[in-house]
């Protein structure tokens, strides 16, 4: 009865369909991983974000590297410096309430020689064609400020690449190795996102920029009905073999029973 199956058309068919299940499998159980990073992420933004802020050299220590440094992401941190405009970098393609623009990282120099780069918020793109946007100069004096620690960030498999060397004005990205190039002190293995104006920043309007980044989303994301998706596709691909072979057998059964019709008819 399933003799047709060891055709070449059929056996094709059959391997193409077994692919595509585990391939969709595989798409679905991903999801579900990446649906667990993401709880994992949350909870640790949400545990972080909800202790006290407490000094910098007490989250990362002097010999820190950027691997620890970065286990102290979300940390709530406190830290006093001054502002260096000289070594003021924009990174650039970030968008704020689905506004082009730019994030504004400068360098704070600390007591003891050495820096940590600070986000100060989200500037937008220049007005005019071929300007360069500007941020807004912070205070001049000594100040303390408040913010999250965040990991450097480095290039993945695709994107784009800042030149190795030279002063750069304008990066694709937060990374503070890179910085760490061209400026004439030591930089800490992370930056700070700052969570609170200072000095005379705390004067400023809400709609003034910088404008302080949001923590962000704390959503499980799609992945859980992605996941859903995948499953149901594999669902379907099998239920469409099964119809497939079944109206093949239907078809076959047919063929016989004219065969025997028409046999029967010649005999007599």
């Amino acid at each position: 009865m399933y003799r047709f199956l060891r055709r070449p058309k059929w056996i094709a068919l059959t391997i193409t369909v077994v692919a595509l299940m585990v391939a969709m499998v595989n798409l679905g159980m991903w999801q579900l991983r990446r649906l667990d990073e993401r709880k994992a992420a949350n909870a640790l933004i949400r545990a972080h974000g909800a202790a006290s802020a407490a000094p910098l050299d007490d989250v990362i220590a002097p010999s820190a590297t950027f691997a620890s440094a970065g286990d102290a992401q979300w940390r709530n941190v406190t830290a006093a410096g001054t502002y260096d405009v000289g070594h003021e970098v924009l990174v650039a393609n970030r968008s704020f309430n689905g506004l082009p623009g730019y994030h504004v990282l400068t360098p704070l120099q600390l007591p003891d020689g050495r820096a940590v780069l600070v986000n100060r918020g989200w500037i937008p793109i220049a007005q005019k064609v071929g300007e360069q946007a500007v941020a807004p100069a912070p205070p001049s004096n000594a100040v303390t400020i408040t913010g999250r620690v965040r990991k450097t960030q480095t290039r993945g498999v695709i994107g784009p690449r800042d030149a190795a060397a030279g002063a750069l004005t304008v990066l694709a990205r937060a990374d503070v190795a890179r910085v760490a190039t061209q400026v004439p002190y030591p930089l800490l293995p992370a930056y700070l996102e700052l969570t609170a104006p200072a000095g005379s920043d705390a004067a400023a309007s809400a709609d003034a920029v910088p404008r302080l980044l949001p923590l962000p989303d704390l959503s499980e994301g799609p992945h859980l009905s992605y996941a859903v998706q995948w499953f149901i596709f594999t669902l379907c691909a099998a239920g469409g073999w099964i119809a497939v072979v079944r109206r093949q057998l239907r078809l076959n059964r047919q063929h016989a029973a004219k065969v025997v019709t028409n046999e029967t008819s010649m005999s007599a």
